[in-house]
């Protein structure tokens, strides 16, 4: 009786097990698709969660093949990450995507009713290179993670849902969507503000600037500082080349359309420099330094005036 009652317990737990994993899960989308060589589309990852499971951040990594494939760009436009560990890894060769994002405040679904698809992660641009085989497959690694909103990040293992593209002999598509899509936005980054920073234990105490934002369009580019007469690309925190702070502090956001979004800085007082131990110590240094060789020509002045002295009285 028992062993029945435990088996029928089981096989209960085991039939809900699919519900709890599709609590939260990572899709690709679409999931098929019939495109042809040259033919470039768009594969949008999208996060599905609900409140019992809110989410703040997640680490994608997915796998294509390169013999069929090749991502050749990625659009955060659209996606509900506002903050962003670093720029997405486009791994021709490999043939990996790997990037990670966070939600400030937790993602915990789409809002009932809401039309819009509003769970996007991030957009990959795809183009077929190849057409030597009749599918390809599009799929998460087993290393994509998502973590709660619980105040500890807590490690989440999604569900998948991967794609597999039809790979057609000719091309498909008469147009890129993703050009259609650059070429169609007119509008510049969001505003943004430029913070000048200075942290002991951090750039050795030089001063950096902290700036970031958001283009939800095309999706941003890159940012460039203006240092040594020029715009060079950076990325944030950025250390300034003049420590001195005497030249101007400018930020530009750039968007794949080439929109333009200049920051905007404080020009009051800047913080106070925090030193590093490193700095303290030279400083000592050469504090000391300059001490023993003052002493020691004091020295030397002081024996060559005896010497003198001496030879006068004799």
């Amino acid at each position: 009786m028992r062993r029945s009652l435990g088996l029928s317990t089981a096989c209960i737990l085991i039939g809900f097990l699919p519900l709890f994993a599709s609590a939260t899960t990572l899709a690709l989308d679409p999931t098929v698709g019939t495109f042809g060589p040259g033919d470039t589309f768009i594969v949008n990852v999208r996060l599905d969660t609900d409140s019992s499971q809110c989410i703040n951040a997640a680490h994608v990594v997915i796998d294509y093949p390169t013999a069929t494939l090749r991502a050749v760009d990625f659009g955060r436009g659209n996606s509900i990450f506002s903050l962003w560990i670093a720029d997405p890894k486009l791994d021709t060769t490999g043939g990996t995507i790997d990037f990670s994002g966070g939600v400030p405040g937790g993602y915990c679904g789409r809002i009932p009713g809401d039309p819009a698809l509003s769970n996007i992660l991030g957009s990959i641009v795809f183009t077929v290179v190849g057409s030597s085989t009749r599918s390809a497959a599009i799929q998460f690694a087993s290393a994509s993670t998502v973590y709660k909103n619980d105040g500890l990040g807590t490690a989440v293992t999604p569900s998948f849902q991967n794609a597999t593209i039809t790979i057609s002999p000719t091309p498909v598509l008469s147009s890129n969507p993703w050009l259609a899509e650059v070429s169609a936005d007119t509008i510049p980054p969001e505003p943004f503000t430029i913070s000048l920073e200075s942290t002991r234990g951090v750039f050795d105490g030089k001063y950096y600037i902290v700036f970031s934002t958001v283009d939800k369009q095309s999706g941003l580019d890159h940012y460039d500082v203006f240092e040594n007469n020029a715009w060079v690309p950076v990325t944030s925190p950025h250390v300034l080349a003049d420590q001195s702070l005497k030249s101007p502090i400018e930020v530009r956001a750039v968007d794949k359309a080439g929109n333009i979004r200049m920051g905007t800085y404080d020009q009051g007082p800047p913080p106070p420099r925090q030193y590093s131990f490193g700095d303290l110590l030279l400083a000592l240094g050469a504090l000391i330094a300059f001490i023993i060789v003052v002493g020691a020509s004091m020295y030397v002045h002081r024996r060559m005036h005896r010497g003198a002295v001496v030879d006068l009285r004799s």
